[in-house]
């Protein structure tokens, strides 16, 4: 495996095609090219994205604050196990760790 890609096998089963989770350093810009086996993908529709903005934002409002969450007009679509791996690989380039492998595990 290069240097700056992690693996996303989305499940403990080793048997299983794991995905590919792409890192640039320079851009700092994490990306999945491959989707782990036994991971999906859930188009989120703009209007729940917007719905979730709103009840955001009338929290912010009711604390004292201004709108937190920007409305959006497209899709975004969410890889369920990968995009914890994402968070984890971008929180870690941030701080300048540079990753080969990884495992992200939450419960």
């Amino acid at each position: 495996m290069r240097q700056g890609h992690w693996e996303s096998v989305g499940t403990l089963c080793e048997e299983k095609e794991p995905g590919v989770i792409v890192v640039d350093r320079k851009k700092e810009e994490v990306e999945i090219t491959k989707v782990a086996e036994k991971d999906w993908v859930r188009k989120i529709s703009a209007e729940e994205l917007n719905e979730m903005a709103t009840a955001v934002n009338e929290i912010a409002r009711e604390l004292g604050g201004t709108d937190f969450v920007e409305f959006v007009t497209e899709s975004e679509y969410s890889v369920y196990y990968g995009d914890h791996a994402v968070r984890e690989s971008m929180e870690r380039l941030q701080r300048g760790e540079i990753l080969k492998r990884g495992m992200q595990m939450w419960y």
